[in-house]
């Protein structure tokens, strides 16, 4: 499944690149995803089993990674410095019935969110190969990835997220209320990076300091992801990259 999935956004992504026009890598990548996904979908419903068959697939496979996790889990709790450890620490216990139940949930929240996770690895993937052709090749296909603290793209994407919260404020079938979240998955994905960008822009960090922020940003990821995205929205409106920045006053 995967392979395949390989094989149709390789296919549309160098199409995309053949349309002419200027090229540049976000409009064609987000392009070549939705291509993909409509030529796989249109694929699994043409196949024998069809849809059913798909998901039941994908199931199968989630529930068998997910038990593997929850076997290691339980394999390191009953480990004699887990058991130490949870002597002397009250909450070690909870803790730990707290990750396996993470573990139980962890299927049908991936069978949910997979059209999401996967339009967000293809992109990755797309472009971190965009880099290193960039980096390498001798002829440009356009302008190579932009930092992130320049992270921009159209205005008009912020619909996607509007479209999703309608989804799921109105009652639907939960076919589209899937459908609804992982619009909200993916599009607020790329709002928390556009949201970084302009908190990078702003702060002009040095090298140490993108590190120590770095650390932060995996320590403290929920808060900072849910403030990026709103930044990441108000930008759509506010445009904060073109405004002055502050500058400090000093008494002379």
């Amino acid at each position: 499944l995967s392979r395949g999935w390989g094989v149709i956004l390789a296919a549309c992504f160098a199409g995309t690149l053949l349309l002419g026009g200027e090229v540049r890598f976000l409009p064609r990548a987000l392009l070549a995803i939705l291509a993909a996904l409509l030529l796989g979908t249109l694929t699994v419903a043409v196949t024998e089993g069809g849809f059913g068959a798909a998901v039941g697939v994908l199931s199968e496979e989630f529930t068998r990674r997910a038990a593997e996790i929850q076997r290691a889990w339980q394999e390191f709790t009953a480990q004699p410095q887990w058991q130490e450890l949870a002597r002397d620490n009250a909450g070690a216990d909870a803790l730990a019935a707290q990750v396996e139940a993470q573990f139980t949930a962890l299927p049908t929240a991936a069978k949910v969110l997979m059209p999401a996770m996967l339009a967000l690895e293809s992109l990755a993937v797309l472009a971190l190969a965009w880099a290193l052709y960039h980096r390498f090749g001798r002829v440009r296909l356009g302008p190579p990835l932009a930092a992130l603290r320049d992270l921009r793209f159209h205005d008009g994407l912020v619909w996607g997220l509007i479209a999703g919260l309608l989804v799921l404020v109105v009652p639907m079938p939960n076919a589209f209320a899937a459908f609804g979240i992982n619009c909200l998955v993916f599009f607020g994905a790329l709002y928390v990076m556009r949201g970084l960008g302009v908190f990078v822009w702003f702060l002009r960090p040095g090298k140490w300091m993108a590190v120590l922020w770095s650390i932060v940003l995996v320590m403290f990821w929920s808060v900072i992801a849910a403030v990026a995205l709103v930044i990441g929205v108000g930008d759509t409106w506010l445009d904060w990259r073109n405004r002055p920045r502050p500058q400090s006053q000093r008494s002379e």
